[in-house]
């Protein structure tokens, strides 16, 4: 789903895509969303952004769901853990960026309460040769 702040705090996953020429938020809310299942969404989206013809060459975007920013936020013990890869956009700050999720996620309350961390999980990094793979389809992406 294109972003739109929830207005109740929520457990989901993100992506930052990357539509030329500027990055996109997309958010999915819901404590059983994954990025695999969210990705052939995103993926489609990508195909028709970026005007990539034949079910062939858009079935090369679908297993690229390590290829952009991602992250998700977890209900754990009272608290919220924003979890991500440490890779933003090199456009925007960490800080900047958490901030935007606490937001995104409907979190602001709780984060003024101490109900929220960030943590890096290596399980949302990018990879890179997915990365490398996505630019071949689509050009250039300015990570």
């Amino acid at each position: 789903m294109r972003r739109k702040d929830l207005a109740e705090p929520s457990e989901g996953i993100w992506y930052y895509v990357w539509f030329k020429p500027a990055w996109e938020l997309m958010i999915w809310d819901g404590p059983q969303r994954s990025h695999w299942t969210e990705w052939e969404g995103v993926a489609a989206l990508l195909a028709g952004h970026y005007k990539i013809q034949g079910a062939s060459e858009q079935s090369l975007l679908l297993p690229l769901q390590h290829s952009l920013p991602r992250g998700r936020v977890v209900y754990n013990n009272g608290a919220y853990i924003l979890c991500h890869g440490d890779d933003f956009p090199s456009c925007y700050s960490k800080e900047g960026q958490v901030k935007t999720l606490i937001s995104a996620f409907g979190l602001s309350k709780q984060a003024l309460l101490g109900q929220v961390n960030d943590a890096v999980a290596q399980h949302e990094k990018m990879d890179e040769r997915e990365k490398v793979a996505l630019q071949a389809i689509i050009g250039p992406v300015p990570y």
